[in-house]
């Protein structure tokens, strides 16, 4: 296939093969990599087809809701008798424990199944065991308890254990894999495998994992089918956003901080509630709810960053905050404005209901969340996580000086000379609707798979427009003229001080009266 030199450069930058652009298999065997897979797949079986009461407990993020929804599609399908459980993120935070399994036992369930959470805790799959309930777990954070043993006795899938194909698959991910695996030999498999991948598509954009390996073709193909959804749940949420189709931008900042909100504000349990449900009358006023509760959300989220910023005012050292004020469901979502706006790895901290002291994490992409909280892991009751983000416990409150310290020391370290990057250097004369087209072969973007950037040299500012959230003007280079957008205030800031700028963009398109013009999103300044 013919491609602009542009594009060849990207292809060679990236070291992308052209088969990749093409590339949208789902037939690849995560089993081959992670211990015990095709194991628990065959318990899993004999539990569904023996109709055992199975319990499956949930982390209350998108990722958790999304991927416990499918396992209830499924057994439903199937009649099988189950429940759901949360733990409840105000009282008792991320992650499994005691109490949840206790009633799993109490409400004689033998087998509880864990999504996006229990690779960390091992102390009550052990305390389940004791119990008499099996357990599979189906997790994607990172763990330093896990052994052989640990892993085999308990059933352990984590994508962490798998092939680099697998390794970026989230919790819904995964959980897409095995519930596929598990109907292929069954003939419900053509009926719910579709409806399974819309879930799995949504989980995964809202968990912002990297999208490469095995998350690339399952993004690309849910996308496809997300342009006219099965679940009516995501139907009712489409329409009262008055979505005719569902893009991977609506998924992201609209459908998924809905389904978000309730485990952030209000009780997760609505959140799978409207992805299984079977009537769109309820399924609609279940949507309202959700949009409601995101509407408070925004709300306390615009609170908690304007103290945040007002606590730090210009942060060199990456931040750790604290506030009586702050919100237990939003203090993630600070911590990652936190990020966007100084580029540093941040910590944001509230007090429960029982006044402990709970926090989020957020890092660039050029540090490890989880290793700068496990190198802090002595001041915490218990946090996990991924490279991205993560979430701790402090044993007590008078430790937080102490974390404050090592999460500023340890980060201090890591943290590389700033450097803005781009894919290459490219003149006027490149840019093209024909190289929009190449550049867009590459989607899904996201982390992993960023939308290439070019350095454009020697711009100049000849007009400019501030509407308060980002600026967009009009930019002259070398005799020729583009529109531009910038979100960035602090980046905008220095754009309109300078006469000629060394500018690194990427190119778009975007829809003006009756055509599409291409514009230019300004990215940093070389």
């Amino acid at each position: 296939m013919k491609f602009t030199e542009t594009f060849k450069r990207i292809l060679c930058t990236r070291a992308i093969d052209v088969a990749f652009l093409f590339s949208d298999t789902l037939e690849t065997r995560v089993n081959e990599t992670i211990p015990c897979y095709d194991e628990a797949v065959r318990f899993f079986s004999e539990c569904v087809n023996s109709k055992v009461k199975i319990g499956i407990v949930s982390d209350y993020d998108c990722d958790g809701i999304t991927a416990a929804s499918q396992f209830c599609i499924v057994l439903k399908k199937f009649g099988v008798d189950f429940s759901v459980f949360f733990p409840d993120r105000h009282t008792e935070g991320y992650g499994l424990n005691e109490r949840m399994i206790h009633i799993a036992h109490a409400s004689k369930i033998e087998l509880l199944i864990c999504v996006d959470l229990g690779v960390s805790s091992i102390d009550c799959l052990q305390l389940a065991k004791k119990l008499g309930l099996k357990t599979i777990v189906i997790d994607h954070h990172r763990s330093d308890k896990l052994s052989p043993d640990i892993v085999i006795d308990h059933l352990i899938l984590t994508s962490q254990l798998g092939s680099s194909e697998v390794k970026p698959l989230c919790a819904s991910g995964l959980t897409f894999f095995f519930l596929r695996d598990f109907l292929a030999n069954t003939n419900a498999f053509s009926e719910l495998a579709d409806e399974l991948l819309e879930l799995a598509t949504v989980g995964t954009l809202c968990d912002m994992v990297p999208l490469v390996g095995l998350n690339r073709p399952l993004v690309k193909n849910g996308l496809r089918k997300l342009s006219n959804p099965i679940n009516l749940g995501l139907r009712a949420l489409m329409e009262i956003e008055g979505k005719s189709s569902l893009s991977q931008k609506d998924i992201s900042f609209s459908i998924g901080p809905k389904i978000n909100a309730c485990g952030r504000l209000g009780d997760p349990a609505l959140g799978v509630e409207i992805l299984v449900c079977e009537d769109y009358r309820t399924a609609i006023e279940l949507a309202s709810q959700l949009s409601e509760i995101n509407e408070k959300r925004k709300r306390l989220q615009k609170k908690g960053v304007e103290i945040a910023l007002n606590k730090i005012k210009n942060s060199t050292t990456a931040p750790v905050i604290f506030h009586d004020e702050f919100e237990l469901g939003v203090i993630g979502l600070i911590a990652q404005a936190l990020v966007e706006r100084f580029n540093l790895p941040s910590a944001v901290v509230a007090r429960d209901l029982r006044g402990s002291l709970k926090g989020s994490a957020r890092s660039p992409k050029h540090v490890d969340c989880f290793e700068a909280l496990s190198h802090c892991q002595e001041v915490f009751a218990k946090y996990g996580g991924h490279r991205q983000a993560g979430g701790f416990s402090l044993k007590n409150s008078n430790l937080l000086p102490v974390f404050q310290k090592k999460w500023s020391e340890y980060c201090e370290g890591v943290l590389p000379d700033e450097n803005i990057e781009y894919d290459c250097e490219i003149v006027p004369g490149d840019i093209s609707h024909e190289l929009v087209r190449e550049i867009n072969l590459l989607e899904p973007f996201g982390i992993g798979n960023s939308r290439p950037r070019f350095l454009f040299k020697d711009c100049s500012l000849i007009n400019f427009k501030d509407n308060g959230n980002f600026g967009w003007g009009t930019l002259m280079f070398q005799s020729r003229n583009y529109r531009f957008f910038c979100y960035e205030a602090k980046l905008l800031d220095k754009i309109k001080r300078l006469k000629l700028a060394n500018l690194v963009a990427s190119i778009e398109e975007k829809e003006k009266y009756d055509f599409r013009e291409i514009i230019l999103n300004i990215k940093g300044i070389l």
